[in-house]
């Protein structure tokens, strides 16, 4: 079942230790998956063995990772409650960092973020109604009285351009993300 409050106060929380992060982000981009590295999977499992907690290993992965709106969330609710078991050793644990990992990532999500404002943080990260995690069954579609929240959350998004702002328009964007969520107690409102 899918709550369709959030947590408001964990949201806080998460929006500000995203912010706290920026600086540390390997690299913030659109449309690369929420998690990805230039490491390959068995580089990556190296990586995550060398560290004891989730939490240690989430602040590893922001170092060493790109992430986009909803990756930065998930590793810093991660990195916030300890609450997630990161593949260390296997041959499926190559699942984690593909699809099976974005369903686990947006499962831990849901417990912080309705569906519709994940979608929405999405929307305006990546400046499209791009739907997340469809090929995992976490799609949100928006109803037509939806659309105008849809349509508000890319704009929010487009105010901040590569053309503008060049190679920092994605920390920039995320942040602002951020900073909503924290100014409307724990919701993205674009």
């Amino acid at each position: 079942m899918i709550l369709q409050t959030n947590d408001r106060e964990m949201a806080i929380k998460v929006a500000t230790d995203v912010i706290d992060s920026i600086s540390i982000l390997r690299n913030v981009s659109r449309a690369t998956g929420y998690v990805t590295s230039d490491e390959t999977t068995y580089g990556i499992i190296r990586l995550l063995a060398t560290k004891e907690t989730s939490n240690e290993q989430a602040q590893l992965l922001k170092k060493t990772c790109t992430v986009c709106a909803l990756g930065a969330c998930f590793l810093s609710l991660v990195s916030i409650d300890n609450k997630f078991t990161f593949p260390t050793q296997g041959s499926d644990t190559w699942m984690y960092f593909g699809n099976g990992f974005l369903s686990k990532s947006m499962e831990r999500l849901m417990d912080v973020f309705t569906p519709e404002q994940m979608a929405l943080m999405e929307n305006a990260f990546e400046c499209s109604y791009a739907s997340y995690a469809q090929s995992n069954g976490y799609s949100y579609s928006f109803s037509p009285d939806h659309q105008e929240k849809r349509n508000r959350a890319i704009e929010f998004g487009g105010n901040f351009t590569y053309l503008k702002y060049g190679d920092d328009v994605g920390r920039l964007r995320l942040r602002a993300i951020m900073e909503n969520v924290i100014q409307n107690n724990g919701e993205f409102i674009p």
